[in-house]
């Protein structure tokens, strides 16, 4: 097998692309990069060559990948530059001329990046997940909508820009990604958030491939004890394994039905009365959640690769 893999490998590699990277040449398969950054260091070509009387599947030069796209079995698309995601680390502050700059070099990035995948797929090659089908629920207004149509349950959502609610509410962008407030009244007038209300009931991770739940974690702190609240960006927090039962199953089938994630981790809150799923990421971190649990989430994702590779 030919494997693309399409995401971010520095500064610094996303772990579960990384992990995904070795399994694959560890089983003596072909692995090929294409690095988000090179974007801003080196040029990318779509080239056609007539051949024999027809043309070729096209060509792309990333940086330092030149490759056919004939010559690709599949492609594994991981976290791609998002036009709304962090100019900077948590904390950081920049002038606004930086930011603007930074948020121009992300749009640009973004567009780029969406263009390579969607052309290699209208060619031919496989792509996990599919971006015509898959990446329309990274927005995740559509997709609360989309899953609350399917009969899942989702917490009480609203679109804010403003303290105009009242209670314990979480905050978050529309398009993936965590963001540095936490509460409706820290809003800024005009920027659309998805703010859901908080809920009470035990906080599960669940990491779904092809709809299968390959592992599945309660988030604990450092002394064991259930996390109450917002966990995203602490690094105290850990994993222990829950009982993975029908509901849990049903839950991962439905949100691959409809969002068309192949790989995904599922944020889910065990309430009284029940799983209600707080958001499905379609390109998440795995590699707590795996090594915390013991399960080889890497190789089940090579597994998947090798049985959609279209060699």
């Amino acid at each position: 097998m030919r494997l693309l893999v399409f995401g971010r490998f520095s500064p610094h590699a996303d772990p579960t692309l990384q992990a995904v990277v070795d399994a694959a040449r560890a089983r003596g398969h072909v692995v090929h990069v294409a690095d988000i950054h090179a974007f801003v260091t080196g040029p990318v070509r779509f080239a056609s060559v007539n051949v024999t009387d027809r043309y070729s599947a096209g060509r792309l030069v990333l940086g330092d990948l030149d490759i056919e796209a004939d010559d690709v079995d599949l492609v594994l698309l991981g976290p791609l530059p998002s036009a709304f995601a962090r100019t900077s680390p948590p904390g950081t502050t920049l002038t606004s001329d930086e930011h603007d700059r930074r948020q121009k070099i992300q749009a640009g990035r973004h567009q780029l990046a969406w263009s390579i995948v969607f052309d290699l797929e209208a060619r031919g090659v496989p792509v996990l997940s599919s971006p015509t089908r898959a990446h329309p629920f990274d927005h995740k207004p559509l997709q609360l909508a989309a899953l609350a149509r399917a009969g899942v349950r989702v917490p009480d959502t609203v679109v804010a820009d403003s303290d105009v609610l009242d209670g314990a509410w979480l905050s978050k962008p529309v398009v993936g990604g965590a963001v540095d407030v936490d509460h409706v009244a820290e809003a800024v007038a005009g920027v659309p958030r998805l703010v859901q209300r908080v809920l009470q009931g035990r906080q599960l991770r669940v990491a779904c491939v092809a709809g299968v739940v390959v592992a599945a974690g309660a988030v604990v702190d450092k002394d064991g004890e259930d996390v109450v609240g917002d966990w995203r960006g602490r690094d105290d927090i850990g994993f222990i394994a829950v009982d993975v039962d029908d509901a849990v199953r049903e839950l991962a089938c439905r949100v691959l039905e409809v969002c068309h994630f192949d790989v995904c981790a599922l944020d889910v809150i065990a309430t009284v009365e029940g799983l209600v799923l707080l958001e499905a990421n379609r390109t998440p971190q795995l590699m707590d959640l795996a090594s915390d649990l013991g399960v080889d989430v890497a190789g089940a994702i090579v597994d998947l690769c090798e049985a959609r590779a279209r060699r």
